[in-house]
């Protein structure tokens, strides 16, 4: 299923997860501890995320190689076990 966003309308947090691939818990998780995309406190119980922000979530999550994110790329084996 395609999520498709108009302008910088507001998504609710199913929205965004579904855009994102990622659980609807994860960006609570995100907006209690940090790290997820910018949001939009609507109403007590109710948050949104605009799209212009789930872009920009995106694109500053966006590299090239692991180097550019600040992994030490000499520890990837032993993370793996190896």
């Amino acid at each position: 299923m395609t999520v498709s966003i108009q302008s910088d309308s507001l998504l609710s947090t199913k929205e965004a997860a579904r855009f994102l691939s990622v659980h609807p818990n994860t960006l609570v998780k995100w907006r209690i501890y940090g790290g997820g995309p910018n949001f939009v406190h609507l109403s007590r119980r109710k948050v949104g995320y605009r799209r212009s922000a789930i872009e920009l979530f995106v694109q500053r999550r966006t590299f090239n190689t692991t180097a550019q994110r600040g992994v030490d790329p000499t520890t990837l084996d032993r993370k793996r076990g190896r």
